[in-house]
């Protein structure tokens, strides 16, 4: 499968380095990839949220529409057990449930604010997807779930974390990945310093924070240590946000 990065009339600069990896990954989930494209994701959020509460509707659909999370969601096999570290509301999580119906998902963030917006948040999934079980914790990554998972994801994460603690955040999280599973990452980009300063001055407002962006070729050093292979990786521009996306899978 190619990895269609796009963006709002724009497109992203691909890598396509590792197409061999790629048949890897259809024998491992059984099929090719379901792909999802923005329009799904959108609609399965308005629906899933419908009935919610007029603002966690709002921020989900508002957090949908400016990061590519239908990117991913492409990645994560019908009836996976997947691990969302920083999970916030429980976006992904929710969107994996309304988009595949049989997940296996634990969420963890440290905020418990975010915790209980994520709590709300399944408590909708159960009642319009009641086949799909998510549990939510407030934990930090030297406390994460014990076992391993097929899907570890780690959205918009690593920019909060200080900046001598995240190769050691990064090592924590993929030790709870199982062999031959699936690492998505997806954080803000370190270049062009314009995008770079959108990215930072929208976290200052909405979540009061100085972050801490990683450049993508760091976090590929990162992966090697820890014996992933990257599948693939690019970027994505949303109005005047930017993001980095790579796909790893433990050897």
């Amino acid at each position: 499968m190619r990895f269609q990065l796009t963006s709002r009339g724009q497109t992203g600069a691909i890598s396509n380095k590792y197409p061999s990896a790629v048949g890897g990954l259809r024998a491992w989930e059984g099929a090719g990839p379901l792909l999802v494209d923005e329009s799904m994701a959108l609609q399965a959020a308005r629906d899933l949220f419908a009935n919610g509460p007029w603002i966690l509707r709002n921020l989900q659909i508002g957090r949908l529409k400016i990061c590519p999370f239908e990117e991913l969601i492409s990645y994560v096999p019908v009836g996976a057990s997947v691990l969302d570290v920083g999970c916030g509301r429980a976006l992904f999580l929710s969107l994996l449930a309304a988009l595949r119906r049989n997940i296996h998902g634990v969420g963890v963030d440290i905020s418990e604010g975010a915790v209980r917006a994520a709590e709300m948040t399944v408590e909708l999934v159960r009642e319009k997807h009641g086949s799909s079980a998510i549990q939510i914790y407030c934990a930090n990554h030297e406390s994460l779930p014990e076992g391993s998972f097929q899907i570890v994801s780690m959205i918009d994460v690593i920019h909060h974390v200080p900046v001598q603690e995240q190769q050691q955040f990064f090592a924590a999280v993929v030790r709870h990945l199982a062999p031959g599973g699936l690492l998505l990452y997806k954080d803000m980009v370190s270049m062009p310093f314009w995008r770079v300063l959108a990215n930072r001055l929208h976290d200052l407002l909405v979540s009061h924070e100085a972050i801490h962006e990683v450049p993508l070729s760091t976090v590929l050093l990162w992966a090697k240590s820890q014996a992933l292979q990257c599948i693939q990786f690019g970027f994505v521009n949303r109005y005047w946000y930017g993001h980095e996306i790579a796909i790893f899978r433990k050897c």
